[in-house]
């Protein structure tokens, strides 16, 4: 979605290759420093979303929300120094908060490596899709923390490895937590791996041990997972598919939990409208995601920075309850 394609362009070149474009619908300016120019570049995103609900258990329901307020800043201090940072505001979440604020030195001692620190999202995963709402991978497996992440990068190859502390580890309070990514890209096929030593600290998951009532920093355990990932332009169709598994973990309710998520997508454009169409499914998700979602999109430029977005998704969760939601995104960049 737009805003995963925003975040991204403030990542590091560490992370996999997504598909779609970045945001270029930015201002730049040139102002002077002791030594030398700095270029700031400023951009920025809203989205408000329509949605509607109708679910087995809570009947239907609707509402308007700001979805994304986001302003961002990138500062190219020398050919070989930046920093980027990007502030977020999401309606149902709390206050406005720093998403990303990070340093970059790339090229180190013209080696081709990139070093990148503070704080964003992790290299594992990609996430990439055509719909308007979030992937079921994404939301068990996105995980942003402050780390180090030490990357390379060529027209085809691509490869990070990482460290971070975070907020769950077995040691607690100990850089132990590691990650690696690999993918590869050619002009219609693109192959990504990646290995990350404790999903546990992923967005979603920390979420779901919080609202089974354990405080993230007295779980001092660890669960690593993989992600691979697939994606091919077959000349008119796009097919792209992702699967993540982790290790077994026990964790208060959550008893020899694997998670696995999968997500197979085909998507093609028909005049100015792309439409994709998605199956998803989770495996020993229980009370953190639906088991089964079928999920039809569509979407379009309005003018050369505002988008229109419209998904509609069916979910089946492991109880057997059963929902439909729809939901329209109007997008501006800026």
């Amino acid at each position: 979605n737009r805003l995963q394609q925003l975040e991204q362009a403030h990542q590091s070149d560490t992370a996999a290759t997504s598909l779609g474009g970045q945001n270029n619908h930015s201002t730049t300016v040139t102002g002077q420093v002791e030594n030398g120019p700095t270029t700031l570049t400023f951009s920025g995103l809203v989205e408000i979303e329509t949605a509607y609900r109708d679910d087995d258990v809570e009947g239907s329901s609707s509402d308007i929300t700001v979805a994304t307020a986001e302003l961002a800043v990138d500062a190219q201090v020398t050919d070989t120094i930046s920093a980027a940072v990007v502030a977020l505001y999401e309606e149902n979440e709390p206050g406005l908060d720093i998403d990303i604020a990070t340093i970059t030195l790339a090229n180190l001692a013209n080696t081709g490596l990139n070093l990148t620190l503070g704080q964003t999202y992790m290299p594992f995963g990609s996430f990439d899709t055509y719909l308007v709402n979030d992937t079921l991978v994404l939301e068990m497996a996105e995980i942003r923390e402050t780390a180090a992440i030490l990357g390379w990068g060529s027209d085809e190859i691509s490869a990070a490895v990482y460290v971070f502390n975070g907020d769950i580890d077995e040691s607690n309070d100990t850089l132990e937590n590691y990650g690696a990514s690999l993918s590869w890209n050619s002009d219609n096929l693109s192959l990504g791996a990646d290995y990350i030593s404790n999903i546990l600290d992923s967005d979603g998951l920390s979420d779901a041990i919080a609202a089974n009532g354990m405080d993230l920093g007295d779980v001092n355990i660890a669960a690593g997972a993989y992600a691979l990932r697939a994606s091919t332009d077959l000349g008119g169709l796009i097919l792209l598919t992702e699967y993540v598994a982790t290790e077994s973990f026990t964790l208060g309710s959550f008893v020899d939990r694997e998670l696995e998520a999968l997500h197979i997508e085909g998507a093609t454009e028909i005049g100015s409208w792309t439409l994709a169409l998605a199956w998803q499914e989770t495996k020993n998700a229980e009370d953190i995601l639906a088991e089964e979602r079928l999920s039809l999109g569509a979407s379009t430029n309005l003018s050369d920075n505002v988008g229109l977005g419209l998904e509609y998704w069916h979910d089946k969760e492991y109880n057997g309850d059963k929902s439909d939601n729809l939901l329209l995104k109007l997008s501006l960049e800026f």
